[in-house]
């Protein structure tokens, strides 16, 4: 029996669809633990790790399933979906739960498209899907039910992931980080506000949650800072999101018009904390890492930083930076420049679209550097985050390590795909990015 779970995440906030790859994650490790106890052989991997055709070696195929986007699957079961497209599954059988949100257009998309090309490669449905809207638990306990039922098991007591705390927090600090005399760049404020509980634990890239206002979907903002050091803060990097409708008016976005612009210091906020434990800072202090964003996402990693300046034994640390400008847009340079003097950051790489003297995206500074990037990912087993927008660094980063380990991935006997492929099921490759 296989369980798998695919996954995957305006600027500086997210429709939260790396929620539901988290909620999928979780839930998939839950399920196979329930289905183990009940003393039944589970193997449980992501769809990023797993070959289509791997699929007609298990008696029944538990698909858990979330939403990115406008209906996609998330970052890490794209190239599943891709290699699907030539795969025979006749014979295979497989149970889906989808995950998503009806306030959405696109409500549990992924999961659709998921199930529409296993149907079409010949795999069969041994019940219907379920969809799970919002808070998944009840949906997944019912469906997990069916499953039991289905494959002839009895269950014990079933444990579902931790949910979220309601934190209530006031606005401490803003400061608008870029430069709004300079052109071409979006305006961002840093928001470091304080729990009313002092006992709260969170780490770098943990998840905050806020709603503009009563009834509508919560944004998700990644936690840059950390309990373990000093008074507890949740400093957040916010973009405001501005658009223009059909008749050329200027648009804001709610949430972030609502944080960047209308909240005030001395405001009390209420919210919900959410562990984010595939992107939180190394448990190893000695093992390298390496840091990659463009705009809003450097939101986590000033924390990453903080953490490991405290500790002992720590390891090397490499940011790249991206961004159009370095006026107006190097955020938190002054810190990031203190931290290279200290040692506690070991390299610093930016680049600069609309800058004259620099023009380079962040995937021409990784291909600039794969030589020394690979040495750092395989000889120094380091692990790579990467936080922005889905294209500029998601797509584009992942592109970018693909195109590093052909060119350079002889040395050590790596083909692009299987190590992209490992190295995310792995830990390896870390990815927070957002629409």
């Amino acid at each position: 029996m296989a369980g798998a779970a695919s996954g995957r995440v305006d600027a500086g906030h997210r429709r939260d669809d790396g929620l539901e790859h988290r909620r999928a994650a979780r839930l998939a490790e839950a399920t196979a633990k329930a289905l183990r106890e009940a003393g039944e052989a589970v193997v449980c991997a992501s769809l990023a790790a797993l070959d289509p055709a791997e699929l007609k070696a298990f008696r029944t195929n538990l698909l858990i399933v979330s939403t990115t986007g406008e209906g996609e699957v998330p970052d890490p079961a794209r190239p599943f979906l891709n290699r699907l497209r030539a795969a025979d599954l006749n014979g295979t059988s497989f149970n889906l739960l989808a995950l998503g949100d009806s306030r959405y257009a696109s409500f549990c998309g992924g999961g659709q498209r998921v199930r529409a090309a296993l149907l079409e490669r010949g795999a069969r449905e041994a019940a219907d899907r379920q969809r799970a809207d919002g808070e998944p638990t009840a949906t997944w306990r019912d469906w997990l039910n069916g499953v039991a039922e289905i494959i002839g098991v009895r269950l014990g007591v079933v444990e579902a992931h931790k949910p979220d705390w309601s934190v209530t927090l006031t606005l401490v600090e803003r400061e608008r980080l870029d430069d709004p005399t300079q052109g071409n760049t979006r305006e961002i404020w840093r928001l470091s506000f304080a729990p009313d509980e002092t006992a709260l634990d969170f780490r770098p890239g943990d998840l905050l949650l806020i709603s503009p206002a009563e009834g509508d979907p919560p944004r998700c903002y990644s936690i840059g800072a950390s309990s373990l050091i000093g008074e507890p803060r949740f400093d957040l990097t916010v973009s405001l999101h501005v658009w223009w409708d059909a008749e050329g008016q200027e648009r804001l976005g709610l949430a972030s018009n609502y944080l960047c612009r209308q909240l005030q210091p001395g405001a009390k906020i209420a919210a919900h904390l959410r562990r984010h434990p595939d992107f939180n800072p190394l448990e190893d202090p000695s093992r390298p890492m390496v840091l990659v964003a463009t705009g809003a996402g450097i939101a986590p990693f000033p924390g990453f930083l903080v953490e490991r300046a405290k500790q002992d034994n720590a390891g090397p640390v490499w940011l790249l930076f991206g961004n159009r400008c370095r006026n107006g847009g190097f955020f938190y340079r002054r810190q990031f420049e203190q931290w290279c003097e200290q040692r506690t950051l070991t390299r610093l790489d930016t680049a600069f679209s609309r800058d004259a003297d620099d023009g380079h995206y962040i995937q021409d500074r990784l291909t600039e550097h794969g030589e020394e990037l690979l040495r750092w990912l395989v000889e120094d087993r380091s692990a790579l985050y990467t936080c922005g927008r889905v294209g500029a660094a998601g797509a584009a980063v992942e592109q970018s390590l693909h195109d590093i380990i052909a060119r350079h991935g002889g040395r050590y006997g790596l083909k692009p795909d299987e190590t992209l492929a490992r190295w995310r099921a792995g830990g390896t490759l870390r990815f927070d990015v957002f629409g």
